[in-house]
């Protein structure tokens, strides 16, 4: 488990200003509070004094699907929200990620005839990954499940976002939805979002990192610090309510990657990942919050993401560098988990005009026009291929000729693939892919409410919320970051609304 001094020498981030005096750093003690905290009246050099120049009832660290998610009640509530992104454009990780969701239970695969029961998708929940969840961890995660579906009913009624009807790509695994148009087509969803929350009075700053919670001499977070990316100055913003963090997790940071999980800190990171550096992390740190899981090892994709979940919409073949399959294609963590452990190096994903053809055809045509250095082919017969992808060609067609066997018994044997199952024929194509890590599991701990715990003694901070992949918990993807970002939203407006009745009853 990383150690409190270790983490912020990673980061290397203030994480408390105090309103009202110099900027206080952290001591080396575990879940310093800035009542705790015998550095608040110092002053480090270089420090800069408290000042608001921007104000809201909630401040939202991050612009992902977690964050947005985050903004949708305490706006419909009549509350200011304000949205923080360090990139220069909304959207996070999450814009660029496949856009495949993991959800069951929805409007829209009940009206395509597709999906599973709830009730039985989360007894299968609990028996796969809750033998070791506490009575507050599995509330928690039931909540998450919970919302999942209901988000996506309500982005669709009521922000405007576009899914493709399930029964157009019937085969599939009944607990994914797609966007409008496909694996990648994340704008589909989460632009007509962004677009509804400005309608309803959103705020949005891009370019600014968030570097420190700004507290008042009691301890309580009354703002955050940000710096500008470009010019480096500060802009310290007022939160009259609440904070959310939404920032990601921390798989680009390679050096919490070595201290926390050092078992996949050889893996690359994809592109998208390096957003994720874990400042959200730090900040609660910074508090006094507690991490957890932060040690799990979390599923690797192919640096091609996209082209990581084409298996489970026609038929593929995944083949080693010596031809041979090596993983379920229908999978998409299978291939990338399987070379990594196995120290293949990267592997083969060999498509036909079925793919090409089928319901992911724009995204195919799409990520070989990316990546046309990485696709070969076409190629009319086995010779062709097998010398391209460098392999024997007796091997190649003796790999071929296994799967064709499985395809006609009807069943894979071999590497338990159930989703298409199906033959491949010339022309032939092939695309290289390396295994790559994405995200991590660990995160922020929080409670029922998706406020932070401190850890000295688990009480909740009161208006400290974190969502997405910088808290514990979330490693479902898309459908998990949005409910548990819509999970803070709500419990903000309930808090709110609680303390305003009880100041009325005095």
């Amino acid at each position: 488990m990383l150690q409190r001094r270790d983490f912020l020498k990673a980061l290397g981030l203030g994480t408390i200003v105090v309103a009202g005096s110099a900027l206080a750093g952290c001591s080396a003690q575990e879940g310093v509070t800035a009542q705790q905290n015998p550095t608040q009246s110092m002053q480090l050099s270089g420090s800069a004094a408290v000042s608001f120049s921007q104000s809201a009832d909630v401040v939202i660290i991050g612009s992902g699907i977690a964050g947005f998610s985050a903004a949708m009640d305490p706006l419909e509530a009549g509350m200011s929200v304000l949205i923080a992104e360090k990139q220069s454009l909304l959207g996070g990780e999450s814009y660029l990620s496949n856009g495949v969701f993991y959800v069951v239970g929805t409007e829209l695969q009940q009206a395509a005839g597709v999906g599973v029961n709830p009730d039985d998708a989360w007894v299968a929940r609990l028996d796969a990954e809750g033998a070791d969840w506490d009575e507050a961890r599995q509330e928690y995660q039931k909540r998450l499940f919970d919302r999942a579906p209901a988000w996506v009913d309500r982005v669709i009624a009521d922000y405007g976002a576009s899914f493709a009807n399930p029964a157009d790509y019937a085969g599939v695994s009944t607990d994914i939805i797609l966007p409008k148009n496909g694996i990648g087509d994340t704008q589909s969803v989460m632009t007509p979002i962004r677009d509804a929350l400005v309608n309803k009075g959103l705020s949005t700053v891009t370019g600014m990192r968030a570097t420190a919670f700004i507290v008042d001499p009691d301890g309580n977070v009354v703002g955050v610090r940000f710096r500008a990316e470009e010019t480096n100055k500060v802009l310290d913003v007022e939160a009259k309510k609440a904070v959310v963090v939404a920032t990601g997790g921390f798989s680009g940071n390679q050096e919490m990657m070595a201290l926390n999980v050092p078992a996949q800190a050889e893996v690359g990171c994809l592109s998208s990942c390096c957003h994720s550096m874990g400042e959200g992390m730090e900040l609660c740190l910074g508090l006094g919050g507690e991490m957890q899981d932060l040690s799990l090892e979390e599923n690797l994709l192919a640096d091609i993401p996209n082209a990581s979940a084409w298996g489970a919409f026609a038929p593929v073949l995944q083949l080693g560098p010596n031809g041979a399959r090596f993983a379920p294609e229908d999978n998409r963590f299978a291939a990338a988990n399987r070379c990594f452990a196995n120290q293949m190096g990267y592997w083969w994903l060999v498509f036909d005009e079925q793919l090409m053809n089928g319901t992911q055809a724009a995204n195919v045509a799409r990520v070989r026009q990316e990546h046309s250095d990485r696709v070969l082919g076409p190629f009319e017969d086995t010779a062709g291929l097998a010398d391209a992808l460098g392999v024997a060609q007796d091997a190649l067609e003796a790999t071929l000729a296994s799967y064709d066997d499985a395809v006609r018994a009807g069943t894979d044997g071999e590497q338990g693939k159930t989703h298409f199952l199906a033959s491949l024929s010339a022309p032939f194509y092939a695309m290289k892919l390396f295994p790559k890590r994405y995200r991590t599991r660990g995160g922020a701990h929080v409670d029922e409410r998706a406020r932070l715990l401190l850890a000295s003694d688990g009480a909740p901070i009161e208006n400290v919320f974190c969502c997405g992949a910088a808290a514990m918990g979330t490693h479902d993807g898309l459908s998990a970051c949005a409910a548990s970002g819509l999970l803070a939203g709500e419990s903000i407006v309930e808090l709110f609304a609680t303390a305003q009745d009880e100041a009325r009853a005095k």
